[in-house]
């Protein structure tokens, strides 16, 4: 027995040394592949680098690393729509990284000049107005239309004052301070008597009045518009409304028709009617005449 053991004690010890001695190797081994040097420009199939490049790539050992920023967000980059928003996220990154925080500039932008005029249209207070709508014209005879805005009138007042022939029509529109107002119409002649714009007070009725002729017969339609003028930020905003169009029948009486007849016509009439008729007058009267000495005898 002590025989057996005395072998494989020597044993035992030799396997141990060959596990301390493939150890190291392997050990060696590792700390020679992680030592050996880069490979040269020819190996990894590139120019040689120049020195500024080397000396980009070496750290700097006077001092101790600066620690790297953070890393800005991705850019997006499905078009257009988020560019200034990306660079914008970039910068705030960028100042942060540096212990600075961005400054952050209120909008203290105006409103844009349609805004401003779109207010003012629905600031515009309500005026009452009035007009004359005749339901006929006698062709080529003149009627005069009045329309009468006011702020302080009542409707009522304002249906009185109209002194033009004709049925009398009332209403309510957004006014300025300046309205423009025009009537018009095909087939008709038309002089406007007063100014197309004028000034509208809060304590006065402000008129206008127009001289129509109507030279066709039959169905004529005349509109009656009116813009209200208002002045913002320095430049001149209109605000038309929805022109009132009445129908209007041009009659032609008896009287007017045969007069248009003759006016049209006269030259045949006179050729086939007056001058036969005057010339039959003539012979006539001078039968007479030669008729009474021959009684005489």
């Amino acid at each position: 027995m002590k025989a057996q053991t005395s072998r494989l004690q020597p044993a035992s010890g030799a396997a141990l040394i060959g596990i301390l001695v493939l150890a190291a190797v392997l050990s060696a081994c590792a700390s020679v592949n992680s030592g050996s040097a880069p490979p040269t420009g020819a190996e990894s199939g590139t120019q040689n680098d120049s020195p500024n490049e080397h000396a980009a790539a070496r750290p700097d050992r006077g001092g101790p690393r600066a620690a790297p920023g953070p890393r800005p967000p991705p850019r997006d980059g499905g078009g257009g729509g988020g560019g200034r928003e990306a660079d914008e996220a970039v910068l705030i990154t960028g100042l942060r990284g540096m212990g600075r925080e961005p400054e952050v500039t209120p909008n203290t932008a105006s409103p844009t000049a349609s805004d401003a005029g779109s207010d003012a249209i629905d600031a515009m207070p309500k005026a009452n107005f009035a007009f004359n709508s005749p339901a006929t014209l006698e062709l080529n005879q003149t009627t005069q239309i009045q329309l009468r805005v006011s702020l302080a009138e009542s409707i009522d007042q304002l249906k009185a004052e109209i002194q033009a022939a004709g049925a009398i029509e009332a209403g309510q529109v957004p006014v300025s301070n300046r309205i423009e107002a025009k009537l018009t119409g095909m087939n008709f002649e038309i002089r406007s008597v007063s100014d197309d714009v004028q000034l509208l007070g809060s304590r006065h009725t402000t008129e206008w009045s127009w001289d129509v002729k109507a030279l066709e017969e039959g169905e004529q339609v005349l509109h009656l518009s009116l813009t209200s003028i208002l002045t913002v930020d320095g430049q001149e905003v209109r605000r038309s409304f929805p022109s009132l169009d009445r129908k209007i029948i041009v009659q032609v009486s008896a009287v007017n028709r045969a007069s248009l007849m003759f006016g049209k016509y006269w030259q045949w009439l006179m050729t086939a009617v007056f001058i036969p008729l005057f010339g039959w007058g003539v012979k006539k009267l001078r039968g007479r005449a030669a008729a009474q000495p021959a009684a005489a005898h």
